[in-house]
């Protein structure tokens, strides 16, 4: 159970052990700011945030790579349960999966953990006072993301018609995601995704997705 809430209070979510001094050693340099708990896996977190004894704390960093729980799925969770908790991700991904979907799923904040500890406690300090810091190494994914999402389709004149999930689902092939994962990306099923691929194979006549892909650039959707 973690200790009752002072302000600001602090959990971290870390299970490696010298990440996990590096960091506390940024939270002690945070005035005021109290260490309640170091969780090393994400069923304890889940154990907390079921406990109704369990105060809220002020923050919670939270790491994605956890040994029995990934922490974009935690990251809901948390603001589902304490929705007044900061959620700042300490981690050594970069890739853009990860970080857009951090933010999309309610963080507050993304930050390398390779960081000097004086960068962390200025980006702890930065989320507690209602800020959102991002790190230089991952801001641009959020750039390209943003790019992207603005980027209209203008598809050839001869291109078939494809609705705006099979774009969404052909820009996950893309990126290399399988179908499970660019089911958990957009929030769907897996048989949804294989239907999506099923129908675009028919529109695009292709018979693998490498030749759907191709087909697709072809046609100006990718």
């Amino acid at each position: 159970m973690l200790s009752p809430n002072t302000a600001p209070s602090v959990v971290l979510v870390e299970d490696d052990a010298v990440h996990g001094a590096h960091i506390t050693e940024a939270v002690q340099r945070v005035p005021g700011a109290q260490m309640t708990a170091w969780l090393r896996e994400g069923g304890l977190l889940r154990q907390a945030i079921a406990d109704p004894q369990t105060r809220a704390p002020s923050i919670v960093l939270m790491d994605l790579g956890l040994p029995d729980a990934s922490g974009l799925e935690l990251i809901p969770e948390v603001r589902e349960r304490w929705p007044d908790t900061k959620v700042l991700v300490l981690s050594v991904m970069t890739d853009e999966r990860n970080v857009v979907e951090a933010i999309r799923r309610g963080a507050d904040g993304y930050v390398v953990k390779d960081g000097n500890s004086h960068a962390i406690s200025d980006s702890i300090q930065s989320v507690l006072a209602g800020h959102h810091p991002i790190s230089p190494a991952v801001a641009r994914y959020l750039l390209q993301y943003a790019r992207k999402q603005a980027r209209p389709i203008r598809p050839n004149e001869d291109a078939p018609h494809l609705t705006r999930r099979e774009v969404d689902i052909l820009n996950k092939i893309a990126e290399g995601l399988s179908y499970q994962e660019a089911a958990d990306a957009l929030e769907v099923s897996r048989s949804t995704v294989e239907v999506h691929i099923r129908n675009l194979y028919k529109k695009l006549e292709a018979h693998s997705k490498t030749q759907a892909l191709v087909s697709a650039r072809r046609h100006g959707f990718l």
